[in-house]
C-alpha cells in the first residue's frame, strides 16, 4: 500500500468534480495510471475584494453624530468588488458597540440598500463611552475560507446615560 499526500495552499484550487490520479511504473518500466472517482469539491480561493470602503454605519442620532442607548446602528456592506464568495455568508461583528462579534447580514432586496448585505445591532445601556470605534465585516465562502475587513468610521458611542442624584 502506498501513501501520497498533498497540502493545499491558497488560491490554487476551486472546482467541483475533482479527482486525484496515480502512476505506478514497475522494474520493468511498465506504466499503470488509475484515478479515484470521489469527484471532490475543492476551494482554496479566499473571498476577496472587501475593503474598508465598502462597510459603512449609520444611525446615530446623538449630539455631534455620536450613537447613544436607543439607536440602531446599520451596518451595510456592498458586495460590488466581492470575488470567490461562492454563495457564502457575510456577518458584522458589532463588539465594539456593545453587541455580539458574528451577526448575519441579509442582503438587502429593495430600497437603498438592494443588493447590499445589510446587519443591525441596537444600542442598550451599557459599559460603552468611546471614540475611534469601528465594525468588521467577514465574509465566509461556501467552503468556509474567509476574509474580514475593518471600517474606518472611528465613530463616537456613548451607551452610558447619565445619573442624577438628589441632593440633601
Amino acid at each position: 500500500k502506498y501513501v501520497a499526500t498533498y497540502t493545499l495552499v491558497e488560491g490554487a484550487v476551486d472546482g467541483t468534480n475533482l479527482n486525484v490520479s496515480a502512476t505506478m511504473t514497475d522494474n520493468a518500466g511498465n506504466v499503470t495510471t488509475t484515478s479515484d472517482t470521489t469527484n471532490a469539491t475543492v476551494d482554496t480561493q479566499s473571498p476577496s475584494g472587501l475593503v474598508a470602503g465598502d462597510i459603512s454605519i449609520g444611525g446615530a442620532s446623538g449630539t455631534g453624530g455620536a450613537y447613544k442607548v436607543g439607536d440602531t446602528v446599520t451596518a451595510v456592506v456592498d458586495d460590488a468588488n466581492f470575488a470567490n464568495l461562492d454563495s457564502g455568508s457575510v456577518s458584522v461583528d458589532f463588539s465594539a458597540f456593545g453587541g455580539s462579534a458574528s451577526v448575519a447580514a441579509s442582503l438587502a432586496v429593495g430600497g437603498a440598500n438592494d443588493g447590499k448585505y445589510v446587519a443591525t445591532y441596537t444600542l442598550v445601556e451599557g459599559a460603552v463611552d468611546g471614540t475611534n470605534l469601528n465594525v468588521s465585516a467577514t465574509v465566509t465562502d461556501n467552503a468556509g475560507n474567509v476574509q474580514t475587513v475593518t471600517d474606518t468610521t472611528n465613530a463616537t458611542v456613548d451607551t452610558q446615560s447619565p445619573t442624577l442624584t438628589a441632593a440633601d
